[in-house]
């Protein structure tokens, strides 16, 4: 229950928090447009400074947050769950039409970049979500609809083969092109979305308890996201490390220099290991 409560607030405030910067992004520009029709650019060039989106993103965002954290006893996630519920089916139609239209149209264009393996990874994510709001955190608190409750178990169920698939992707683009700190990251992802999408598809074919399987499988999950985690902050998952060692392992040719130079220690190292082997004979 509390892993359920506290997620799911931390996920409100943070939309909130969200809508509220992109509002008033829309707003700065709306005032720069408006001010630029009689002469006035300062807004324009003050966001000319690299730094000042990043000041007045981060400024927002925690106003925002701020704002929201005093109305929690207010704005509860119990309206966001109950809209969020009748996403469900038309998710579930989305998804198998993906899986069938799949071998009609052959698997090339589902691995031809690290894109389209997040983009299927996102759809585990927001799949996992909306079956979560169905279920909610006990039997009580789920939803009553039948129709819902089928639906969110079918969606259970299938959204495996949609991980595969996006975990093939990024495995296939890490082969060919290497590691890099992007691919680390989404193979992490991909990790957790095959846990997800295991588990979830075991309890849906449970016959009675299977909304009590998948709480069970969030609350296990929640720990294997913390620990990957802390292991990718630590040398054993240091994705700057593994991307360089990918890098120089590859072939002259093929090694992305440029890329090295922002990768931290490990990429100077790599770069002072493939100055070095340039100056060898050959």
């Amino acid at each position: 229950d509390v892993l359920f409560n506290e997620a799911w607030a931390i996920a409100l405030r943070a939309g909130i928090s969200t809508l509220f910067t992109g509002l008033v992004w829309l707003l700065i520009y709306l005032f720069d447009l408006l001010l630029s029709l009689v002469g006035v650019t300062v807004i324009a060039k003050l966001l000319e400074f690299d730094a000042v989106p990043y000041l007045i993103t981060g400024g927002l965002f925690g106003l925002g947050l701020a704002v929201v954290q005093e109305l929690t006893d207010v704005i509860g996630p119990s309206l966001i769950l109950r809209l969020l519920r009748l996403l469900v089916p038309i998710t579930v139609f989305v998804v198998v039409v993906f899986l069938l239209a799949v071998p009609l149209n052959g698997f090339s264009n589902l691995f031809g970049g690290l894109s389209v393996g997040l983009t299927m990874l996102s759809i585990v994510a927001v799949g996992a979500s909306l079956v979560t709001a169905v279920v909610d955190q006990r039997d009580a608190d789920a939803s009553r609809s039948s129709f819902l409750q089928k639906s969110a178990r079918i969606l259970a169920g299938i959204l495996v083969f949609v991980a595969i698939l996006g975990a093939v992707a990024v495995y296939l683009r890490a082969r060919q092109y290497g590691w890099t700190p992007d691919r680390v990251f989404a193979a992490i992802i991909a990790v957790l979305a095959l846990g997800y999408g295991v588990q979830y598809a075991l309890a849906s074919l449970r016959s009675r308890d299977w909304m009590a399987r998948i709480r069970g499988a969030n609350v296990y999950m929640a720990l294997a996201a913390i620990a990957l985690s802390a292991v990718s902050l630590t040398p054993i998952l240091n994705a700057e490390r593994i991307s360089a060692n990918s890098q120089i392992a590859r072939k002259a040719g093929m090694i992305d220099v440029l890329a090295l130079s922002s990768w931290g220690f490990a990429g100077q190292e790599a770069l002072a290991t493939l100055t070095a082997r340039s100056k060898e004979p050959g």
